[in-house]
Parts: C-alpha cells; structure tokens; sequence
C-alpha cells in the first residue's frame, strides 16, 4: 500500500501558471525601420509549452535549461526563433524565411525579415 500511495504521489506533476513579463526593446522591420518596445507583455507557459513574445503571437517553447528558454517555429514560409534569458531577462527574436534559415544553416549569407531585442523582468502586482 505504501509503495503504491509513493508512485500516485511521485506520478503528480504539479502545474504552474503562465509568467506574465513586462519588457522593453525594440522590433526592427527589415524594410520599414524600428519601433521601440515600451512596457509590452510576454508570458511563459511552461505547461502549454508557449512564449508569446512582445508585439507577436504564442509560439512553442523548444528547449528550456537552468539559464534559458528557447522557442520558435518553422513553418513552410517563415522561420521565427528567438530566446530568453532567465537570469538576466535579455530576450531577442528573429523572423526569416525559411529558405534564409536554411542557408544560414549551412553557412551562407541570409537576410532577417525581422528581428527584436530587449529586457524582461516579472510583472509585479499593484496590490
């Protein structure tokens, strides 16, 4: 009995809400310049394996460690990756397509459609 009340326990994976940050930075357009990023969200969702970034929609989470989270996609067109540091809260972003990606791949020259760069820290409650 002591054993199987051990696995029912250990089996229990304890869920997390999502991380709301606040950052600061910049999103730079290849072709129409840059903006600034002023006190824009972004949430971790470890349990929905998600990183909405600032100005962009949730994308997956593709490896975490001690010190960072990873995350990106590929589709058929496009290819967003980016990072965040968990320790110093630099975050950065780039948006290519998919054909560039490739070529930086293996070495070659490739051109950014986009690419963001800035500093998150946790939201803190107002009260």
């Amino acid at each position: 009995m002591g054993l199987g009340l051990g696995l029912a326990l250990f089996s229990t994976v304890a869920s997390a809400s999502p991380i709301t940050l606040i950052c600061t930075g910049s999103l730079t357009f290849a072709k129409q310049g840059s903006q600034k990023i002023e006190s824009e969200t972004a949430i971790v969702d470890f349990d929905a394996g998600s990183f909405k970034p600032p100005l962009y929609p949730a994308l997956p989470i593709t490896r975490v460690d001690e010190s960072s989270v990873s995350f990106g996609n590929e589709r058929a067109d496009v290819s967003t990756q980016g990072g965040l540091d968990r320790i110093s809260g630099s975050l950065w972003m780039n948006v290519m397509s998919t054909a560039d990606r490739k070529k930086l791949g293996v070495g070659k020259g490739a051109q950014f459609m986009a690419w963001m760069s800035g500093k998150c820290a946790p939201a803190k409650r107002m009260f």
